[in-house]
Protein backbone atom coordinates (compact mmCIF):
# COMPACT_ATOMS: atom_id res chain seq x y z
CA UNK A 1 0.00 0.00 0.00
CA UNK A 2 2.90 2.39 0.57
CA UNK A 3 4.11 3.16 -2.93
CA UNK A 4 6.49 6.08 -3.57
CA UNK A 5 4.23 7.96 -5.96
CA UNK A 6 3.13 11.51 -5.04
CA UNK A 7 0.04 11.30 -7.24
CA UNK A 8 -1.56 8.77 -4.88
CA UNK A 9 -0.80 10.53 -1.60
CA UNK A 10 -4.55 10.96 -0.99
CA UNK A 11 -4.95 7.17 -1.06
CA UNK A 12 -2.23 6.79 1.56
CA UNK A 13 -3.83 9.51 3.70
CA UNK A 14 -7.26 7.85 3.51
CA UNK A 15 -5.74 4.45 4.28
CA UNK A 16 -3.96 5.89 7.32
CA UNK A 17 -7.20 7.53 8.49
CA UNK A 18 -9.04 4.21 8.19
CA UNK A 19 -6.38 2.35 10.19
CA UNK A 20 -6.51 5.00 12.93
CA UNK A 21 -10.32 5.04 13.10
CA UNK A 22 -10.82 1.26 12.98
CA UNK A 23 -7.77 0.45 15.14
CA UNK A 24 -6.47 -2.05 12.60
CA UNK A 25 -3.28 -2.61 10.63
CA UNK A 26 -3.07 -3.65 6.99
CA UNK A 27 -5.85 -5.08 4.90
CA UNK A 28 -4.84 -8.64 5.79
CA UNK A 29 -3.09 -7.78 9.05
CA UNK A 30 0.28 -6.38 10.04
CA UNK A 31 2.17 -9.57 9.18
CA UNK A 32 1.30 -9.18 5.50
CA UNK A 33 2.97 -5.78 5.33
CA UNK A 34 6.52 -6.13 4.04
CA UNK A 35 7.91 -3.21 5.98
CA UNK A 36 10.35 -3.40 8.85
CA UNK A 37 8.67 -0.43 10.50
CA UNK A 38 4.92 -0.19 10.05
CA UNK A 39 3.17 3.11 9.36
CA UNK A 40 2.42 5.16 12.49
CA UNK A 41 -1.31 4.75 11.75
CA UNK A 42 -0.94 1.04 12.66
CA UNK A 43 -0.06 1.90 16.27
CA UNK A 44 -1.60 3.65 19.21
CA UNK A 45 0.98 6.17 20.32
CA UNK A 46 1.22 6.02 24.12
CA UNK A 47 0.93 9.20 26.15
CA UNK A 48 4.38 10.59 26.80
CA UNK A 49 6.01 8.80 23.86
CA UNK A 50 9.03 10.61 22.52
CA UNK A 51 10.13 11.04 18.95
CA UNK A 52 11.13 9.05 17.04
CA UNK A 53 8.33 6.56 17.75
CA UNK A 54 8.67 3.27 15.89
CA UNK A 55 5.62 1.23 14.99
CA UNK A 56 6.46 -2.48 14.76
CA UNK A 57 4.52 -5.74 14.82
CA UNK A 58 5.11 -5.86 18.58
CA UNK A 59 3.22 -2.63 19.33
CA UNK A 60 0.81 -2.40 16.38
CA UNK A 61 -2.90 -3.06 16.19
CA UNK A 62 -3.29 -6.80 15.66
CA UNK A 63 -6.69 -6.83 13.98
CA UNK A 64 -6.99 -7.00 10.21
CA UNK A 65 -8.67 -4.08 8.46
CA UNK A 66 -10.65 -6.37 6.14
CA UNK A 67 -12.33 -7.97 9.16
CA UNK A 68 -13.04 -4.60 10.77
CA UNK A 69 -14.59 -3.31 7.53
CA UNK A 70 -16.68 -6.47 7.23
CA UNK A 71 -17.96 -6.12 10.80
CA UNK A 72 -18.75 -2.45 10.22
CA UNK A 73 -20.73 -3.28 7.07
CA UNK A 74 -22.59 -6.10 8.85
CA UNK A 75 -23.47 -3.78 11.72
CA UNK A 76 -24.81 -1.14 9.34
CA UNK A 77 -26.39 -3.38 6.67
CA UNK A 78 -29.92 -2.90 8.02
CA UNK A 79 -29.57 0.89 8.13
CA UNK A 80 -28.12 0.96 4.62
CA UNK A 81 -30.98 -1.21 3.33
CA UNK A 82 -33.70 0.89 4.96
CA UNK A 83 -32.13 4.11 3.68
CA UNK A 84 -31.95 2.67 0.17
CA UNK A 85 -35.60 1.55 0.30
CA UNK A 86 -36.77 4.96 1.53
CA UNK A 87 -34.79 6.77 -1.18
CA UNK A 88 -36.24 4.45 -3.81
CA UNK A 89 -39.79 5.14 -2.61
CA UNK A 90 -39.22 8.90 -2.51
CA UNK A 91 -38.03 8.96 -6.10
Amino acid sequence: MYINNPSISYVKANWDDMQRELLCCGFYGQYFMVLENLPISCCSIPVGARSPFECTTRNSYYERCDEKLSWMMDDNAYNIGVTGAVLTCVQ
